[in-house]
């Protein structure tokens, strides 16, 4: 990254980064590690809220390091609810990502966040869907049963599916928009 110039706030936490972690606890030994605290009132003592290290090419000081560290978390905190999403409910994304010789796994990740995108979206704007994700609220059983339906019944089109579905759920429709 630095060779390239990029800016980067990288969270490395203990049990994803032990051999950072033991490199960090040689340099605190001998006393070349900087370290920053804050530490909150809550009312009845004050506590340290966040515990972790980063890497950053950003100069810090104590006067900028706090809001580097909720950068840093910000992002981490995206990335890591967003692929969670994508690993642990339905999308399996931690089956696709790595595999084949040269590029699949480069044509099949952004695919992945194009349906992870394309069902959000539907979510927001596609009344049918909607109904049928609440009532199926778990990724993984909504898709299954995707899956299950569309292995051995033919359907018209995506309307005709999410009807059936209603149907089958027995979730009334609602009225066309039309």
């Amino acid at each position: 990254m630095l060779d390239h110039g990029f800016n980067f706030i990288l969270v490395c936490q203990p049990e994803s980064h032990p051999t950072l972690y033991g490199w960090l606890a040689g340099l605190e030994l001998a006393g070349e590690l900087q370290q920053f605290a804050s530490r909150r009132w809550n009312g009845r003592f004050r506590t340290i809220l966040y515990r972790n290290a980063l890497a950053t090419q950003h100069p810090l000081d104590h006067t900028d390091v706090e809001a580097v560290v909720q950068a840093g978390r910000a992002r981490w905190k995206i990335e890591n609810e967003s692929n969670n999403t994508l690993k642990t409910k339905g999308d399996h994304l931690d089956h696709i990502y790595g595999h084949g010789q040269q590029h699949l796994s480069a044509v099949l990740l952004p695919l992945k966040f194009l349906t992870f995108l394309f069902h959000t979206v539907l979510g927001w704007v596609e009344q049918k869907y909607h109904l049928v994700r609440q009532a199926l609220a778990a990724r993984h059983t909504f898709f299954q049963d995707l899956q299950a339906l569309t292995r051995y019944l033919l359907f018209e089109s995506w309307e005709h599916l999410l009807d059936f579905m209603l149907q089958g759920l027995e979730i009334a429709s609602p009225p066309d928009a039309s």
